[in-house]
């Protein structure tokens, strides 16, 4: 019997029932982590859906492990930690009151638009207001998308995500 194994947007096909996926965490030089220290997630045996690179075991040769992109650590019980999105979430406290801007999820979903090269969103200081204001650096290939950007991240995320200042680059 086989079953598919999902967890934090890891998704393995057709694992057999009574198989021990092995997970690693470990440091930009392929050494492991140490319990509760945070790290890539790597996948030995199984390839996941989603792949950032594959990578030669270095403790046993022959060997590959899948490389997740997401950072997590493993917990002193043997269960793991996910840091969603890289440590790409921002807290701002202003006359608003705190909040929070999933800075990766909108660099995702805007750069996953049609056109759309590279973009980096950031947090830049209001003089007026005396708060903190969402920006979005985009690179394109067409000229204005300014309106496009901001409909869809307010469709994605809501009032919340939509960018105060997008800074276009034609290419």
């Amino acid at each position: 019997m086989h079953y598919d194994f999902f967890c934090a947007n890891i998704v393995l096909k057709n694992v057999p029932l009574d198989a021990r996926v092995k997970v690693y965490v470990l440091d930009e030089r392929y050494n492991k982590k140490p319990t509760g220290a945070w790290g890539r997630l790597y996948i030995k045996d199984y390839e996941p859906e989603t792949v950032v690179d594959i990578i030669n075991y270095p403790y046993q040769k022959g060997t590959q492990l899948y490389d997740t992109g997401i950072t997590a650590r493993i917990l002193p019980d043997g269960r793991i930690d996910f840091l969603e999105n890289s440590g790409r979430t921002v807290l701002t406290d202003g006359s608003r009151g705190r909040r929070y801007y999933d800075l990766g999820a909108l660099e995702k979903a805007v750069g996953g638009m049609k056109n759309i090269e590279e973009c980096h969103a950031y947090m830049v200081y209001d003089d007026e207001t005396g708060d903190m204001k969402l920006a979005l650096d985009v690179e394109t290939s067409k000229d204005s998308f300014i309106n496009k950007i901001r409909a869809h991240t307010e469709e994605t995320f809501g009032e919340q995500l939509i960018p105060a200042v997008v800074n276009i680059t034609s290419k």
